[in-house]
């Protein structure tokens, strides 16, 4: 039961995301944070070993012109909805930064012997593709894109409830969520506080009290990040 609880909310989710929030008809950002965080994924964390994790990389840089060029054919086609003026500057601002991961994983595939077993020259041969449809897709955000792009990004208040709901698969509505978060962030820096007058002799001995509390358990962290980092 449990199980078919949580199927059912990610089934839920996919179906608000796909039929009525749709991001990617209005927000440029959504294929720059995909492709972005699947090629640092592969490169950054060695949960397998290289030959499966850098496969997955060539085929991943290999599909980049298909799914920027698909990115691209989908935004402006939400009705009533035009695309974030914000969120199209801020993927433009973002853009090279997939290309800099290309970058990073044909050096590690380099750096990896006999080449990581040939992928460092697929990736190679790949990389003026991904250079090409990055390109194009700057081009077609800056000249085809932002003129038209006067939607504000925000997402209004029911949006941002429905949306709440299947990012925390929880009930709680907006204002009893930031109540609960007001209330734990005074918790936990009452303890921060308290920490830091505890731990404050011995690692800044001789320091004069600062007026501000926020400014006192920050004294103590930069302190011991000095010798822990």
């Amino acid at each position: 039961r449990l199980d078919r609880a949580i199927l059912v909310e990610a089934l839920e989710g996919i179906r608000f995301d796909e039929s009525t929030l749709r991001e990617t008809a209005w927000d440029p950002l959504q294929v720059v944070q995909v492709a972005g965080s699947g090629l640092f994924a592969l490169i950054a964390r060695e949960a397998t070993p290289w030959p499966q994790r850098g496969t997955a990389l060539v085929h991943r840089v290999a599909g980049l012109p298909a799914l920027l060029d698909g990115a691209r054919s989908a935004l402006g086609s939400l009705p009533g909805r035009p695309v974030s003026l914000l969120h199209t500057d801020t993927a433009l601002a973002q853009l090279d930064g997939i290309l800099e991961q290309v970058d990073e994983g044909l050096a590690v595939a380099r750096a990896t012997p006999d080449g990581g077993l040939g992928l460092a020259d697929h990736l190679a041969a790949l990389r003026p593709h991904a250079a090409a449809a990055l390109a194009s897709y700057r081009r077609a955000l800056e000249e085809e894109i932002r003129p038209y792009a006067v939607g504000e990004g925000r997402l209004g208040p029911d949006l941002f409830r429905q949306k709440l709901r299947h990012t925390l698969a929880s009930d709680l509505a907006p204002d009893e969520l930031v109540a609960r978060a007001r209330h734990d962030l005074a918790a936990v820096c009452a303890e921060l506080v308290r920490l830091a007058r505890e731990a404050g002799p011995a690692w800044c001995p001789g320091a004069a009290p600062p007026a501000r509390e926020d400014e006192l358990w920050r004294g103590a962290f930069d302190a011991i990040a000095a010798q822990h980092a």
